[in-house]
Formats: structure tokens, C-alpha cells, sequence
């Protein structure tokens, strides 16, 4: 079984996780940047996935489309400047979890890629290995 869809918005890298001490209690805190961007994914996900979650091993293919900023030369065609590509992965994933997968530990092979695009989004593709 194969899932597509594009969602269009500006891709946010999931925060990194920081954890302390309080009052005797650990407490673990991440980033906000990709809370929004996480629920944009996962609401059309909702929409676009019909059935259970998938089972098993899967392939998670992710193509990131950014704006290119007009301080940009026009034959640049990657963007070597943040957002780190596995922060993006990793807020997609955690969308796919309870939608089209059960999990994200399902995922045996991932590729990411990100590039310059008429439009901002992610491309995701998921493919289940019978």
C-alpha cells in the first residue's frame, strides 16, 4: 500500500528537547516552532488517510519545499541553511504516528530531502513493505 499528499505551509523543525531539574522534579521542556506546523500536517493527514493505521516496516520519503528568499541567487537550487533537514523529518514523523502509521519505530528506510519551490510544503510519500 502507498499514501501521497502534499501539504502546503512552511515547514518547521521539531525543537530540540531540554530537560532540568525543578523543585527535585525533572521536568523536559522542547521548542514550540513546529507545534503549529505539526498540527497543520496531522489535520490534513486526518483528512487525506482513509483506513487504519499501516502495520509493519515502512518507507517514509519526505521532499521539503521552501520559499527561496530573494537574497538568494536564482540558479541556487538547495538550501544549505537551517532548518536542519532530521528537526523537519522528525516533526512529520511524529504526524504520521496514530494516522497513517501506527509508529514511527515502523519506519526501516527514510529519505528527506529539502529544496527551493514555487510553493512552501512537504511532499509525503509512505509505502508499506509487505
Amino acid at each position: 500500500m502507498t499514501f501521497s499528499c502534499f501539504v502546503r505551509g512552511t515547514p518547521a523543525p521539531k525543537g530540540s528537547k531540554s530537560a532540568f531539574v525543578h523543585k527535585g522534579r525533572a521536568i523536559v521542556t522542547e521548542g514550540r516552532s513546529s507545534k503549529q506546523w505539526e498540527s497543520d500536517v496531522r489535520r490534513l493527514l486526518q483528512d487525506r488517510y482513509e483506513g487504519a493505521p499501516m502495520e509493519g516496516a515502512v518507507t517514509v520519503a519526505l521532499t521539503f519545499s521552501l520559499l527561496k528568499p530573494k537574497s538568494v541567487a536564482k540558479s541556487r537550487r538547495y538550501p544549505t541553511v537551517k532548518p536542519d533537514i532530521d528537526k523537519l523529518a522528525r516533526a512529520v514523523l511524529d504526524a504520521l504516528t496514530g494516522i497513517v502509521i501506527r509508529d514511527d519505530a515502523q519506519v526501516v528506510r527514510l529519505a528527506a530531502s529539502k529544496q527551493y519551490g514555487e510553493e512552501a510544503g512537504v511532499l509525503v510519500v509512505v509505502e508499506g513493505r509487505v
